[in-house]
């Protein structure tokens, strides 16, 4: 556990599977705070096996201030074939409104840092929707906006479609 200079009592540490209907209420505050909770699917039986099932496809890590989680990171390993080395993409990044402003957003960040130093990743790196007030941290500690690269994404029916089956509104 990791403690911060600017916030002594907030420390932060790897997710627990009791941590999980936490970190599920977190993840549907983030898709409210961002207009889109009625989009969010996540339950917490699902993040459980996401994160502590036989094939886990998500990491976590949370801060920790007098024994209440206060923030969260859900996270990935990804890797660079350019750098040949894994990275870190960030999923899921939030802090509850009264813990913000006291560094919990920075502890989490340090401590991936430091473990993708010491596991010698090469890139910690992740998505921001443009209204979201963590750019301007993200810059102010090195972040550069990757604007050569776009994200695509495919999904739903076109996804499905891609495989040459019918779509599910097209198969009922």
């Amino acid at each position: 556990m990791k403690n911060n200079p600017r916030s002594p009592s907030t420390h932060v540490r790897p997710a627990l599977v009791t941590d999980v209907p936490r970190l599920a209420e977190m993840i549907q505050a983030l898709a409210d705070f961002h207009g889109e909770g009625e989009s969010c699917r996540m339950t917490w039986p699902i993040l459980r096996i996401q994160l502590f099932g036989t094939d886990p496809t998500l990491k976590a890590h949370v801060a920790e201030r007098d024994g209440r989680i206060t923030g969260m990171v859900l996270w990935y390993r990804t890797y660079s074939t350019w750098d040949a080395a894994p990275g870190i993409h960030v999923e899921d990044f939030y802090v509850d409104p009264e813990a913000r402003g006291q560094g919990t957003g920075l502890i989490l960040m340090t401590e991936l840092a430091r473990l993708a130093v010491d596991q010698g990743y090469t890139r910690l790196e992740g998505q921001v929707i443009s209204s979201n007030p963590l750019r301007s941290a993200l810059v102010s500690h090195g972040g550069d906006q990757m604007d050569v690269w776009e994200t695509y994404r495919i999904d739903g029916d076109e996804l499905l479609a891609l495989t040459g089956r019918e779509p599910a509104a097209a198969a009922m």
